[in-house]
């Protein structure tokens, strides 16, 4: 279990006399430690260019000038401009502070129409001091090959009498700090320790021109410096090296997750788990709690939870935890395609789909609209080539555009209202990008092999994509070459959706991305742990018909025990942020979040129940009328959701 070299950094912290209960004892010395009137922060400096052992590095936080969840910005300053960075030779602290400033900025809506600062947000519930958060940080590598990034983050109030843990995986492929303003700040505000993982995906960013690559704490050295201390460093392919490539191709990057060759969305339920026994391990430490084994599985309560790709980890964490680590699971807008999903059909209102529509894994999605999606956007040039290549008839642009519309209808299960998003979506490059990342991973292909002939491309300064890049595209200071071209969005399309008529390299490709597919598929099986799954409806990237909904249909289908509910939020899509970055009049999804881990805390300590499955009844406000409680953020409670039922081999979920 212990899969982890680390050799911590030492505080000794100042005695006090014993009370005969250790961890009173220690929860006393922890409090006097991180007294703001006797500390400051302190860092045990990260080895940057000779490097003898792997090293936790412990830092304290006094919750004044920096802290746990802002660098010490406060929400006021979260609000204002990003922080200065030095962009030649930025300070870790610096990146530190950006990064937290972006881990809100590009993934929250933070206008207070929407509810920021009321109904969500660092202030709300009774937060004082601007929303900072005192406490201790913990970071190091795994030590499995990919040196996964593990933070712990232990906060100045947390009580070793009731101890609680959020397992919190980052949102997409973000770096370390990319969950810290959903299931971070929840977790820190209700005096939980919150673990961190970027599931082997995060900021890894190899400069192919420089040849420079991410440390640990976002700094930037040669690869040849960073030796096997390299967040992410490339390799060549069969007799193409990294140092040739280069040479003939400028100003290219590779990424992490596009690019490891290692597929690591098979381990992302394995990293959750992995981290979680990397907290017992640092909260059992002498300098932390000074009484090892008194935290474990049994006496600790452990939520995992996450948005997107990180709720698709939570879920397969429970899917594969055999050792019982984990009490529950909070999912918001999974990324998640289940395993030959069959035996039931979905009904919405008068619509009816069965397996033939909804087998279909995200890949499959992502590459169809990255396709169609130009066209149906009313890019004239992308239907002609539609139509040269014969997958449209029309003669008029309005034809075609309706033609490739109905495509996207009749194959993908998706709905009317995520289509009034699909526009923005395809504009912003989501389809483009996702289509190109995932084929990339799960074909385990080298950035030498030009994969369709996309390929990541830096538009300035790399030095500061630790703190505001995605760790794909779209990202600040990087493009995705190609992303608009229809030969390579078919050739995209051709691997995926006909690899039976491939030959030779297209047809080892084709089984590349396939196998590495299938590593990635989850069961819904979740071990009869309590679970929330929500989704916003209008989601027109991970389309509810073929994530959420076929997940709980699953789930339903084939297991008595099941104690999951599905939350189906009206009005609502994928990424908060752009209701903010394009003037959306959309439901957060955020506030939804906070209310069902609100639920799960409550479930798990109180025993009270559980929300049953429903929709939402959630609307958006007129134009110039902030949302409210009452009217438009309806509550798990109201009236006006409508139950979700499964009975008889058919999911119903009203049109509320």
């Amino acid at each position: 279990m212990r899969n982890y070299l680390i050799i911590l950094a030492i505080l000794i912290l100042q005695g006090c006399g014993g009370s005969g209960n250790a961890l009173t004892d220690a929860a006393n010395a922890f409090k006097y430690e991180n007294d703001p009137t006797t500390t400051t922060t302190t860092t045990t400096p990260l080895p940057t260019l000779s490097f003898n052992a792997i090293t936790a590095t412990k830092t304290l936080y006094n919750g004044a000038d920096n802290d746990l969840l802002t660098g010490g910005l406060g929400e006021t300053g979260l609000l204002g401009n990003p922080p200065t960075v030095n962009a030649t030779v930025p300070t870790a602290d610096s990146l530190r502070k950006a990064a937290l400033y972006y881990s809100y900025k590009n993934q929250l809506d933070m206008r207070s129409a929407s509810g920021f600062g009321t109904f969500y947000g660092l202030s709300v519930t009774n937060r004082p001091n601007d929303g900072k958060i005192a406490g201790k940080e913990y970071i190091s590598y795994s030590n499995d090959g990919l040196n996964a990034t593990l933070l712990l983050q232990i906060p100045s109030n947390f009580d070793p009498t009731l101890p609680c843990l959020i397992a919190a995986p980052s949102t997409g492929s973000r770096g370390i700090f990319g969950a810290v303003s959903s299931a971070g700040e929840w977790g820190l505000k209700n005096r939980c320790a919150i673990i961190y993982t970027d599931k082997g995906a995060g900021i890894g960013v190899h400069d192919l021109t420089g040849d420079t690559v991410n440390l640990i704490d976002g700094t930037r050295t040669t690869a040849s410096n960073a030796s096997t201390y390299s967040h992410f460093t490339a390799i060549g392919k069969d007799s193409m090296s990294i140092s040739s490539f280069a040479s003939s191709n400028t100003n290219r990057i590779a990424q992490k997750h596009a690019h490891s060759q290692r597929n690591p969305e098979k381990d992302w339920g394995k990293n959750v788990l992995n981290s979680i026994t990397f907290a017992f391990d640092v909260l059992n430490r002498q300098d932390v709690f000074g009484n090892q084994n008194s935290f474990n599985a049994e006496n600790v309560m452990v939520i995992a939870t996450g948005f997107g790709e990180a709720g698709a980890a939570a879920l397969k964490a429970a899917e594969q935890d055999g050792d019982n680590l984990i009490d529950a699971v909070v999912a918001v807008s999974p990324l998640i395609s289940v395993r030959n999903p069959s035996g039931f059909t979905i009904k919405q209102g008068t619509q009816m789909w069965d397996s033939s529509v909804f087998n279909k894994t995200l890949l499959e999605t992502f590459t169809h609209y990255n396709l169609l999606q130009p066209c149906a956007s009313g890019e004239t040039d992308r239907c002609s080539s539609l139509k040269s290549a014969g997958m449209i008839s029309g003669t008029t642009s309005d034809k075609q555009i309706a033609e490739a519309l109905h495509l996207l209808f009749t194959l993908n299960g998706s709905l009317q209202t995520s289509h009034a998003l699909t526009p923005i979506y395809q504009k912003a490059g989501f389809y483009a990008g996702y289509a190109y990342n995932y084929a990339s991973s799960y074909g385990k292909f080298s950035v030498v092999e030009n994969l369709c002939n996309y390929a990541y491309q830096k538009n300035g300064d790399v030095t500061t994509l630790f703190a505001n890049g995605s760790g794909t595209t779209p990202s600040d200071g990087i493009s995705l070459i190609n992303s608009t071209n229809y030969q390579s969005a078919s050739c995209l399309r051709q691997l995926i959706a006909n690899p039976n008529s491939l030959l030779g390299s297209d047809k080892e490709f084709a089984d590349r991305i396939y196998s590495g597919m299938s590593d990635t598929l989850a069961t819904a099986d979740l071990r009869n742990k309590p679970a929330l799954i929500l989704h916003g409806r209008d989601d027109p990237l991970a389309l509810v018909n073929q994530t959420s909904r076929v997940y709980y249909g699953m789930n339903k289908k084939f297991l008595s025990n099941s104690k999951l509910s599905y939350l189906e939020i009206k009005n609502a899509h994928h990424f908060d942020n752009l209701n903010q970055q394009y003037s959306l009049n959309y439901i957060p999804l955020t506030y939804y979040m906070n209310n069902a881990l609100d639920a799960m805390l409550a479930h798990l300590q109180k025993r009270t129940a559980l929300p049953q499955s429903m929709v939402v009844a959630a609307k958006p406000a007129p134009l110039g009328i902030a949302l409210d409680e009452t009217n438009y953020l309806v509550p798990f409670s109201s009236t006006k959701n409508c139950a979700i039922s499964f009975n008889n081999s058919q999911l119903v979920v009203p049109d509320c």
